[in-house]
């Protein structure tokens, strides 16, 4: 089954990114979304708020496009579990 992807979020509110957000956690966690589109969305959302990425998927440009640094450097992909 092909999953659906979002479309590019730049003209998105945050709130209704966040109401987004929920939606497809939930999705994620019924295998009928993308677990990568959460992880984008996530991190764009926690960046937006001033906090820091969990995924390290957002990546800003005055850095050449290097990670930002994620919350928690705890053991290997621990942090990315849903």
């Amino acid at each position: 089954m092909r999953r659906p992807t979002l479309p590019s979020t730049p003209s998105w509110t945050l709130a209704f990114q966040e109401k987004v957000l929920g939606l497809l956690q939930a999705a994620v966690k019924a295998d009928e979304a993308d677990s990568g589109q959460f992880a984008m969305l996530k991190d764009r959302v926690l960046r937006q708020q001033g906090k820091p990425q969990v995924y390290g998927t957002q990546c800003p440009e005055q850095r050449g496009r290097q990670p930002i640094a994620s919350a928690d450097r705890g053991p290997e992909g621990a942090h990315r579990a849903l």
